[in-house]
């Protein structure tokens, strides 16, 4: 697991148990737990995991997780991403390069980076290419499979 995963379940794991109404208060309690972040760090996580504010009692409000699974949402946005934006893409060894419409490369590959598959170790953007940085030449097999999907190019039920 790493660090990135165990904060994420760590967070997880204090808003199923305290209600927390403030990043502070999230702060603190993730460092009891010794999960210790900026604040920076902590608003990026709060947006990655699609965390929401409810209202409790008293006109105050508390972080909670989203209704809907968040990961569907993001999978969705890329989809639709892909589907306007990708023009193209092509595997060299271990590497991706996707191509895009000018001006669409950051947002494909931000919500390419929100979907942590395990085979990608990471992306690049410039204007409209992505470099994508996979584990493994194996791992461009699985991620060829996946964009194929993600173009409309193979039925949405077959194995991720």
């Amino acid at each position: 697991m790493t660090v990135k995963q165990r904060r994420h379940a760590v967070l997880r794991q204090v808003l199923q148990n305290t209600p927390v109404r403030s990043q502070a208060e999230l702060q603190a309690a993730l460092a009891q737990h010794d999960v210790h972040v900026s604040q920076a760090t902590l608003s990026r996580d709060i947006q990655t995991l699609g965390l929401v504010k409810m209202p409790l009692p008293e006109q105050r409000y508390c972080y909670v997780m989203p209704e809907e699974p968040m990961q569907q949402r993001r999978y969705e946005r890329l989809q639709v991403a892909f589907q306007h934006c990708v023009t193209r893409y092509e595997a060299a060894g271990q590497l991706v390069v996707i191509k895009t419409s000018p001006g669409s490369a950051h947002t494909v590959a931000v919500d390419l980076d929100a979907m942590a598959w395990e085979a990608i170790v990471g992306t690049v953007a410039g204007d409209d290419t992505i470099l994508v940085v996979t584990r493994s030449v194996q791992a461009v097999e699985q991620l060829h499979t996946r964009l194929q999907r993600l173009l409309g190019l193979i039925h949405p039920e077959a194995a991720l």
